[in-house]
Formats: structure tokens, sequence, C-alpha cells
């Protein structure tokens, strides 16, 4: 397959809701995301996203979850590509809740700008990540897994020997730049499938 063109933009967000034959509504927020060539940018996105949708502390469960009842499981994830790649909210709720849990997936992650992550989040995002690549590499497989990847992404293994320096050394304000690059600069494209019998529309489109 070719690869996505470096000037490949995220220019407006699409919203997309779909009948299927399921019980429950299944949505899906993504915004853009940062290539393998801007590191420092990767490894602030790896820990956005632990702050805002990695378990029960995390802003997004705690907004829309614990607080709000809007959502029965929520989080959000980022996978690092050769090329600009997406980062994306995931949530399972029940269909009259949709449009308000994507306004508060959305109002949640604009608050970051108004509301920092404070240092103790920024020091257990930076705790589970470590964690994360220490249970990973603790096999043989595991480490050539993981090296692998890095290596077809970038033919050295420079990322994979200063991923764990760089989340050391990410600062709260590198965390609010990648959230104003990527998460809060463009509208979303949203996704969602709801039960066939109570979905009101196929498809809507919203302007950025």
């Amino acid at each position: 397959w070719p690869f996505p063109s470096d000037e490949t933009e995220f220019q407006k967000g699409v919203r997309h809701i779909t009948r299927r034959d399921v019980h429950e509504t299944y949505l899906a927020l993504s915004f853009p995301g940062p290539p393998i060539s801007s590191p420092r940018d990767v490894i602030a996105m790896d820990l956005l996203t632990v702050i805002l949708g990695s378990g029960r502390s995390s802003r997004l469960t705690q907004r829309l979850r614990e607080q709000l009842g809007l959502v029965e499981e929520i989080g959000m994830s980022f996978s690092t590509h050769k090329a600009p790649g997406l980062a994306y909210v995931y949530a399972l709720m029940q269909e009259n809740n949709l449009d308000n849990a994507i306004n508060e997936i959305v109002s949640t992650i604009h608050d970051l700008i108004d509301r920092p992550p404070s240092e103790l989040e920024l020091a257990k995002a930076k705790r589970i990540i470590r964690n994360d690549v220490f249970y990973t590499t603790e096999t043989t497989s595991g480490q050539t897994s993981l090296l692998g990847y890095y290596m077809t992404l970038t033919n050295s293994d420079e990322f994979y020997q200063r991923y764990l320096p760089l989340v050391e050394s990410t600062s709260v304000s590198d965390l609010l730049c990648v959230a104003q690059s990527y998460l809060t600069l463009f509208e979303p494209v949203v996704l969602a499938a709801v039960p066939a019998e109570s979905a009101s529309s196929e498809v809507s489109h919203a302007s950025s």
C-alpha cells in the first residue's frame, strides 16, 4: 500500500452515525497525531492519552463515567506510525447519551488548556508508560517485537533507545504544546454505531 502523502492534512471533522446490529452505542472520536519523525511530539501524545484516557483516575473516565454517568466504558489510544496518524477516544454507552457524550469528550480535551495536567498527573503517566515498557521488554520476544517495529518505521534503533529518556524529560509545557497542535486545533472525526431500531440518522456532517 502507498504511504499517505507528507502533505496530508486533517482539515474537517465528519460525523457519521450508522445503524448496526448492536445492543449499545459504540463511539469513536479521532484527532490527528504526530509522525515518528517528531519523536518529542509522539512521546507527549503518549503521555496525554494516559492522562486523558487510561484507567479510572483518567480525566475522561472521571468526567464522563464517574461524575456524569454518560458512558459505561471510555478510553483513549494513540499508535505511532511513520506518517501522521490518529489519536482516538473510544466509548460504550446508551444511544440517548450520544450527543452529550460527544460534547463532554471534546470539552474535557479542550479543558487541558485551561486546566493543564498537574505534576502529579504527569508523574503518574510517566510511571504507567515506564511500567508498560518494562513489562513488554521482559522477554526476548517482547524486546525484538518492539525494536523491530520501531526499526521498520525509522531504519534505526534510535527511537527505541531514546524512548524512555524522552518520556522522563517531557514537561507539562510540552504536553500543552502538543495538545494545542493536535487535539484542540481541529474538530474531531466522529464515528458511532447505534442500535438499528433506535438510530435516527445515517450520516451528518459537521464543518470545522
